[in-house]
């Protein structure tokens, strides 16, 4: 089998085989490999493989994904490892490896993860393009996937390293958050309402900028995203709660992208559901049993606990000489 890092190397290059010299043709040799035989030598002692040109392209048509270009370098790591592969097939035959149960076996395993994924890149490119009314569907129903705002953020931390009680101080910054989003709705200036909140929190960190920019949905946190997207420009949302901080956003400005502009994003994102689609259908055809009694996690080894050291027996008493008679 060629390596992963090959078959990387080959699919990561461009859209398709260079054209080697146009003073080789098809059936021209490109490499030829001394002491390796293709088949039984025509007499003692000759032993060539010959691979052709004609050859060697449909082996990297066949590894490289469709459309890609595999520079001149690269044909070259491919004609040198496939000739080291073929020099190794040679050796490996003759000592028998074909008939190993385990060899079979792991031909087995690498014929199924082929298929599989030349399968995959058939419903790839199956569902590459889609029309431009499946496009046009899409965008009218996802508008917020292709919306833009323009948000204010006021973050206040949630803890502070000079407060001498963090409870203390958290729920004080909590209510200097709620406090701040009253000013917000009020239309107050964000960036001088940050400031403040920090002064009278005492806070040790520096405030950061509270103007933001534009913003995707897919750029905040999902529950932020959902409720923040919601909103009509001039609206704040309510007070966040983030591991470090707490956040307020006020929506500023709203923009839906053109069509046009996102009509590529639109592509690929069609693309992958369908082929995702067609996946999980196959998938979802078929059940699979598993012999819970043969794939039960193994019982792990029971402990036991160390046997407590026998107490000593008491020492024998001491025996004192019996006195002589008077």
């Amino acid at each position: 089998m060629i390596s992963r890092s090959l078959i990387a190397l080959l699919l990561s290059a461009g859209t398709m085989w260079a054209q080697a010299q146009p003073s080789v043709a098809p059936g021209d040799a490109v490499i030829t490999i001394e002491g390796v035989c293709s088949a039984p030598p025509p007499a003692a002692g000759s032993c060539t493989t010959v691979v052709t040109r004609e050859e060697l392209e449909k082996l990297a048509a066949a590894l490289a994904a469709e459309g890609q270009v595999i520079p001149s370098n690269a044909r070259r790591n491919l004609a040198e490892a496939y000739a080291n592969l073929l020099t190794f097939e040679s050796a490996a035959k003759k000592a028998g490896i074909e008939g190993d149960p385990q060899y079979q076996q792991l031909l087995r395993w690498q014929y199924l993860r082929t298929l599989s994924a030349i399968y995959r890149r058939d419903l790839e490119h199956k569902y590459a393009a889609p029309t431009q009314h499946d496009i046009d569907e899409y965008y009218r129903q996802n508008p917020s996937k292709f919306t833009q705002i323009k948000l204010q953020r006021i973050m206040i931390p949630r803890k502070d390293s000079s407060a001498a009680v963090q409870a203390d101080y958290e729920k004080r910054a909590l209510e200097a958050a709620n406090q701040a989003r009253e000013r917000m709705v009020k239309g107050e200036d964000a960036d001088q309402v940050q400031k403040e909140t920090y002064k009278a929190l005492g806070s040790s960190q520096l405030p950061p900028a509270a103007d933001i920019g534009l913003r995707t949905k897919m750029s905040l946190p999902p529950a932020e995203g959902d409720e923040v997207f919601s909103l009509d420009p001039g609206a704040v949302s309510k007070v966040e709660r983030q591991e470090y901080n707490y956040v307020i956003y006020r929506v500023v400005s709203k923009q839906l992208l053109p069509e046009e502009s996102v009509k590529q994003e639109i592509s690929v994102d069609l693309s992958k559901q369908r082929v995702e689609s067609a996946l999980k259908a196959v998938t979802s055809s078929a059940h699979s049993q598993f012999n819970e009694q043969y794939f039960a996690p193994e019982p792990k080894p029971r402990t036991q606990s160390a046997p407590s050291p026998a107490t000593p027996p008491p020492a024998p008493e001491k025996q004192l000489p019996a006195r002589p008679p008077k």
